[in-house]
């Protein structure tokens, strides 16, 4: 008799009541690989370190929160494991199993962005190399890639093809390249939007029943523009006093063990309170919900606002991003204002699914915030189109490419032999810059951080 085959979702975010998109992500790759191999093993291993109330009794798969002693073991009896990030120190562990590497993030946009701020451009060139060499190597072992859309995929072959990643056979086998980097988007939730109960307007102190409330359900981090946003709401409440701004949560799941907003996108939020205050509306039009919503609570906010807004900057990472808050306003049919330039805005625009309007124009996203909110025909149009647009965003489809490869590993397009080189190169390339960045600055600054504590500094 055949023996199950064993697959892992290996994650490194929180996954419970409350959690981001890598812990949603990660749940429903488990949960879609068990309903779709019924004869499967799956397991969802999560950071032992991290919190969690999810309950194992309550989902069909596997949960495991493995410390790094039982790790080995469990990679070792796996035949698929699928990660956004696969500890290269473990690779002679897992030479015999097929590696999915789930790229829906560009990870090197977003840490050219996070290290914006780093005062030291030789310690921020020290610290973005590692990362660099870290996801190249990632890359060099992986028998499949995941992405979220086109771009992305353009960049990971780019990537791919400019380090000596792709073979001259696997190239002639496949010249689309196709079977090696798939589209897999973020899906929606699996059940239809029930309105229960007012948790919001009529609820919070200072919102109405009867306001208008502009939702910004996600992370705050530095590369979105929250002061235009805040400077918009500001110019519409001296025209009318119905428009309110609320922000779903102030504290990334991921950032567990941070203080309060100083962790991820801590600096921003903030700067983006500050100005509020600054201008007179805070806790008046603009409000924060500090902590994060749970799942239930974030369905009840999406179904109150009468819109999702979203501000960024033209960068990369706004160019091959794929904004997963807003497949939470697609579940919704909760129209939109955002800015230009990256994949879902083209929608936007395509499909009438809200306004985008250009960065920095404050003009602009005034008067696309107050057409939302004042043409109702414009309004139910995009709630209309966002319905149809939910169809093609379900978990069963986003991650039908990764069920198929999981259920036929041996298509994938490159053996591991082919890449032996390779692999080794950029796994030596990466331990060596990271051992450097050890050694020059994180020992040192663990170093300096004993010293304070002894001096009662910190």
């Amino acid at each position: 008799m055949t023996e199950p085959k064993k697959i892992m979702v290996l994650c490194n975010a929180v996954v419970g009541s409350k959690m981001a998109s890598p812990g949603i992500r990660n749940f429903n790759m488990a949960r879609i690989l068990q309903q779709e191999l019924p004869d499967a093993q799956v397991t969802l291993a999560l950071p032992p370190k991290l919190p969690s109330d999810l309950d194992p009794n309550s989902v069909d798969f596997n949960v495991a929160w493995p410390s790094q002693r039982e790790l080995l073991p469990l990679l070792a009896s796996q035949d698929i494991i699928v990660t956004p990030k696969f500890p290269i120190k473990l690779l002679p562990f897992a030479l015999d199993k097929k590696i999915v590497l789930d790229l829906y993030t560009p990870f090197f946009t977003e840490w050219m962005e996070m290290s914006k701020g780093d005062p030291s451009q030789r310690h921020r060139r020290a610290w973005l190399e590692p990362k660099r060499k870290n996801l190249i190597a990632q890359m060099a072992v992986s028998d499949l890639i995941l992405c979220a859309n086109e771009r992305q995929r353009d960049l990971i072959l780019g990537i791919m093809g400019t380090t000596g990643l792709i073979s001259p056979r696997a190239y002639d086998a496949d010249p689309t390249l196709e079977r090696m980097i798939k589209l897999a988007p973020l899906g929606i939730r699996d059940h239809e939007p029930v309105r229960r109960k007012n948790i919001l307007k009529g609820v919070h102190p200072g919102v109405k029943e009867t306001d208008t409330v502009l939702l910004w359900n996600g992370t705050i981090v530095e590369w979105y523009d929250l002061d235009l946003l805040v400077r918009a709401v500001h110019k519409l409440s001296l025209e009318r006093d119905d428009i309110k701004l609320f922000f779903m949560g102030t504290e990334h799941p991921d950032s567990f063990g941070a203080k309060p907003l100083q962790g991820m996108g801590g600096g921003a939020t903030k700067a983006a309170m500050e100005l509020a205050r600054t201008l007179g509306i805070l806790d008046t039009h603009v409000f924060f919900n500090f902590g994060w919503a749970s799942n239930d609570e974030t369905e009840q906010y999406l179904l109150e606002a009468d819109m999702g807004v979203c501000t960024y900057f033209e960068n990369l990472e706004t160019r091959y991003s794929f904004r997963v808050r807003y497949l939470d306003q697609f579940w919704a049919e909760l129209p939109f204002v955002c800015t230009r330039n990256d994949v879902v805005s083209e929608m936007v625009d395509d499909l009438t699914l809200g306004v985008a309007v250009p960065q920095g124009d404050l003009t602009a996203l005034t008067d696309a915030i107050r057409k939302l909110a004042t043409d109702r025909a414009f309004n139910d149009l995009c709630r209309a189109n966002l319905r149809e647009l939910r169809k093609l965003y379900t978990w069963e489809r986003t991650l039908a490419p990764l069920v198929e490869f999981c259920r036929h590993p041996e298509t994938r397009l490159m053996r591991r032999r082919e890449r032996a080189i390779g692999i080794a190169v950029k796994s030596t390339d990466w331990m060596y810059s990271q051992t450097y960045y050890n050694v020059r600055y994180a020992i040192q600054a663990k170093a300096k951080e004993i010293m304070r504590k002894r001096r009662g500094d910190l």
